[in-house]
C-alpha cells in the first residue's frame, strides 16, 4: 500500500538532490535521511507515478525521460512553496 501522506516537500527535494548530484546517497546526506528512508521515499514516488523515474547504477542515479520531466516539476513546485 502506498502512503500518499510520504510525497511531500521533503520526497520532492530528496528526489531533486538525487537526480543532481547523480547520487541518492548524497541526497540523503544533504538532509539528514538514512539511504533506506530515501530510497523507500523515491520507490513509492516511483509507484505512484507508475513509471521508473530514476535509472539505478553502480555510479549512482540519473533521471529517466520521465524522471526529467517530473524533476523539472518538481523544482518549480519548491521555488513556488519556498
Amino acid at each position: 500500500m502506498i502512503n500518499l501522506n510520504r510525497f511531500d516537500l521533503v520526497t520532492l527535494r530528496l528526489y531533486v538532490a538525487a537526480v543532481d548530484a547523480g547520487s541518492l546517497t548524497a541526497s540523503a546526506d544533504r538532509f539528514g535521511n538514512s539511504l533506506p528512508a530515501a530510497s523507500k521515499r523515491i520507490a513509492e514516488l516511483e509507484q505512484h507515478c507508475g513509471v521508473p523515474l530514476l535509472q539505478r547504477g553502480q555510479r549512482g542515479v540519473t533521471a529517466t525521460i520521465d524522471g526529467q520531466t517530473l524533476h523539472r516539476h518538481a523544482i518549480e513546485v519548491i521555488a513556488r512553496l519556498e
